[in-house]
């Protein structure tokens, strides 16, 4: 589902907007809209909260996508907002002999930030940049199913707890043009993701997104 909304909403935007105008190579003077994708990796996946008699598999690097926008100020700066999701998948808790259970997590930071592009030469097919701001955090929580031993088998399913907090953004990346309307891009970034107690066994979720995608121009400024 969440899927489906992000490729809605990117064809929506670019359908309303009215490409037709010449460009030069600055992609920081005009709006752009993006998809990128890539991997989490979260730095304290292993501090997983539960008793220690559970043993628990869990993953360290996740699957991110993320929707973003562009608006300039300046030729070298640029307001972003980044819609983001990612995807912890499936953590195990087994309970020996027989007993065990599976949640999965979802973390979806909604960010508004700042660009500052280097190099601004309209002659370069290519922009490094630097990026920071902050960002509103929600969790997705679902317990999957579970078993407690012979004969006593429960089934879980659809029991989903949310949960917010606050977090920020700071990074780098590489805009490259491929041609008038599409530029290729690199990000790489450092993500606070910090809940205020345990959420999915876990309270920080903070880490390294390392991405890329395509940014489409969809106004001239």
């Amino acid at each position: 589902m969440a899927k489906r909304l992000f490729l809605f909403f990117t064809l929506s935007t670019v359908l309303i907007f009215n490409p037709g105008h010449s460009f030069s190579k600055k992609e920081g003077t005009y709006d752009a809209i993006g998809l990128r994708g890539g991997v989490w990796r979260v730095f304290h996946s292993k501090n997983i909260t539960a008793p220690p008699e559970y043993k628990v598999s869990t993953k360290t690097y996740s699957p991110y996508m993320e929707l973003f926008f562009t608006h300039p100020f300046s030729k070298d700066f640029s307001l972003e907002l980044l819609f983001g999701s990612l995807s912890r998948g499936e953590t195990r808790f087994d309970l020996p002999p027989d007993g065990y259970y599976w949640e999965s997590v979802n973390i979806i930071p909604v960010s508004l930030g700042a660009k500052y592009s280097f190099l601004p030469s309209e002659k370069r097919l290519w922009h490094p940049y630097v990026d920071g701001g902050v960002s509103f955090i929600l969790g997705s929580r679902s317990l999957d199913y579970g078993s407690f031993g012979p004969n006593q088998r429960e089934i879980f399913s659809g029991f989903v707890k949310t949960k917010t907090a606050l977090g920020f953004f700071a990074g780098s990346g590489l805009d490259f043009s491929v041609s008038e309307l599409l530029w290729l891009n690199l990000d790489l970034k450092y993500q606070g993701a910090k809940f205020s107690s345990a959420f999915g066994d876990l309270e920080d979720y903070s880490g390294i997104r390392l991405n890329m995608g395509l940014s489409y121009i969809i106004k001239k400024m």
